[in-house]
């Protein structure tokens, strides 16, 4: 699963030193005093809490560079508060040479409810002898690697020396038109002293309350910033991916792997030569593979920034834009979708389809059932010879035209015996995917005359929380479980929401082996809690929430840190056993091309009539 905490170098200002950010960078706010303005109920507050006593804030994330994180203290102040006795509380007594902070944070939940407004985040702040600066941070992302939408950290504002509290707030607009990936928020010291942090909340506000935005000026800026950086090294990226995981994996003995031995073997082997970048990624992925999970990887920068990119709608790469998977038993690459525009659709090749060769060499499989190499990707105007069968007929040679690939998932839909709807969701990594899926509905049942509806999940790879959550609230309501990590439980609420008859109308959902992350939590919550009955294949059985760490350089790793655990089923180790269909068809998805021979459509339709 595709989702993500507070990352290290996506915080673009914060990862680089304050004092830099204070020389390059000029506030377009000049007021002295905050606004106050707020809702009369906040949209969300930041809950203060240790609940597993270890002194640190429940659910935030210690960031900042890695020689400063033992210097600097963190905890949960129970003494001093503003509203009551409890506060975040942050402090050193070390001499802390220009530019050093720490600083801690996290992403805030639900924010499709946000988009096209505009919020307010604010904070009671205290300090007492603070040598830099301390305040609070706020920054909106969009899709794509280095796009902020907006961002503010209090920066010709912010309090230092010794201060009684004092609200503190920081203005942004959300944008309805743009795909919002994520929204970070975090407080921070610079320097040394003490600082506590109290009362943080969201809020919406009106027009009348001016933004905050100092994006303007981190543009301006970004190229003597980069320039003033300090250097990165082999080495830094290997701290940061190292720490990542002692810090968040799910499991405490990762699964049974001296970590610290890990860190050890693979740290001799960077300081002996310093190798070339490519070498060096390839050796980060596999330390990471060390884990022996299914869950767990490692991108380069050049993938990430492709990951970043695929479904933005824009250009990622060039090929020929088809989804695949590698299936042994079909000796091919099974097509889960096409892109509408893309050279293989241009061709022919639908779902179901089996690429069983690439210019004339199989794509499938060694003993290992990994595939065989093949290029289907080259530039753009080229031509590739794939060999493809449709199931139930001959193999066939296509040539397709390579070009850019680019675009968002295709959700299809369709109305089955004029009774019922069937909507096809090909994934959760593609931010639309939520919007396409309520829009197909809305068309389908416009006059309210359906009386059943087919979810086909069965190519799912899962991906994004924010897209899970979307779908979710079509069609349930409430706690539905809760995701456990390390160090924290979070309950997992979906705010309901009925769009021409979502939540009520008879549900299947169509699973299968293909079926994965997110895409089985939102299966496994509809049939746990008796909304939806699931036709089809046990699903893979990967649960595990992945949460995205982005590095200094550009790269990244997806690391299991949380597992679901639903509300309906406490007992269920999903993991293990994968989602199990209440009705089981056996038939895989390269086995037929038609709805006519779709056995689990079949099977739905006759529970629905």
């Amino acid at each position: 699963m595709n989702e993500q905490r507070f990352p290290l170098s996506r915080l673009f200002l914060l990862t680089l030193p304050l004092s830099l950010f204070l020389l390059l960078t000029m506030s377009s706010c000049g007021k002295n005093e905050e606004n106050t303005s707020a809702s009369p109920e906040p949209a969300y507050v930041v809950p203060i809490n240790d609940n597993d006593n270890d002194g640190f804030p429940d659910g935030l994330t210690h960031q900042g560079p890695l020689n400063l994180r033992e210097v600097y203290e963190v905890s949960v102040d129970s003494t001093t508060g503003y509203g009551d006795e409890t506060s975040i509380f942050m402090q050193t007594d070390q001499e802390i040479e220009e530019g050093g902070y720490v600083y801690i944070g996290d992403e805030l939940p639900n924010i499709n409810q946000y988009k096209g407004s505009r919020l307010q985040f604010s904070a009671f702040i205290k300090t007492e002898n603070v040598s830099d600066r301390a305040g609070i941070m706020l920054r909106i992302d969009g899709i794509g690697r280095g796009n902020e939408l907006a961002i503010d950290d209090l920066h010709g504002r912010a309090p230092s020396g010794s201060t009684e509290w004092q609200q503190y707030t920081i203005v942004l607009d959300v944008p309805e038109d743009v795909a919002v990936s994520h929204i970070y928020y975090g407080m921070y010291l610079g320097g040394s002293g003490k600082v506590w942090l109290d009362d943080m909340q969201f809020n919406i506000v009106g027009d009348d309350v001016p933004v905050t935005d100092q994006l303007p000026e981190v543009l301006v800026t970004r190229e003597a910033l980069a320039a003033a950086a300090p250097p990165i090294t082999q080495q830094t990226i290997f701290d940061e991916l190292w720490l990542a995981v002692n810090d968040n994996y799910v499991s405490t003995d990762f699964n049974d792997v001296d970590w610290a031995a890990i860190k050890d073997s693979y740290q001799a082997q960077i300081l002996q030569e310093s190798a070339p970048d490519d070498d060096f990624y390839a050796l980060m992925a596999t330390m990471i593979g060390e884990l022996n999970d299914d869950h767990s990887i490692f991108l380069s920068p050049e993938e990430a920034t492709e990951e970043d990119l695929l479904f933005s709608g824009d250009s990622a790469f060039e090929g020929v834009g088809m989804f695949i998977a590698t299936i042994p038993e079909a000796k091919g690459l099974v097509v889960s979708f096409t892109f509408p525009d893309g050279g293989a659709a241009a061709a022919g090749i639908q779902s179901h389809d089996i690429i069983l060769a690439v210019d004339g060499q199989p794509t499938c499989c060694d003993e290992n059932g990994a595939p065989f190499p093949y290029e289907v990707r080259g530039p753009a105007g080229t031509t590739v010879l794939l060999t493809v069968q449709t199931p139930g007929e001959e193999p066939r040679d296509v040539e397709v035209m390579r070009g850019p690939v680019a675009g968002h998932a295709p959700v299809t839909s369709d109305v089955i015996n004029g009774r019922i709807g069937y909507i096809f969701v090909p994934t959760m990594q593609d931010l639309t995917i939520g919007e396409q899926v309520e829009t197909a509905w809305q068309t389908l049942n416009a006059d309210g005359s359906l009386t059943g509806l087919v979810l086909d999940m069965r190519v799912n790879d899962g991906g994004q929380q924010s897209v899970l959550q979307e779908l979710l609230e079509l069609f349930t309501d409430g706690t539905v479980g809760e995701f456990s990590s390390q160090t924290e439980t979070k309950p997992f609420t979906i705010s309901g929401r009925d769009v021409a008859n979502s939540q009520n109308i008879p549900l299947i959902i169509l699973i299968s082996e293909q079926s994965n992350s997110y895409a089985e939590v939102f299966s496994g919550i509809l049939q746990a809690n008796g909304r939806a009955t699931l036709i089809g294949q046990t699903s893979r059985g990967n649960v595990e929430t992945t949460h995205r760490h982005d590095f200094s350089d550009g790269s990244r790793a997806h690391i299991a840190d949380e597992t679901f655990i639903p509300a309906d089923a406490p007992d269920a180790n999903w993991e293990e056993t994968g989602i199990i269909p209440d009705i089981e068809i056996l038939q895989t998805w390269y086995e037929f091309a038609t709805p006519e021979d779709d056995l689990a459509l079949l099977a739905a339709i006759e529970q629905l009539e």
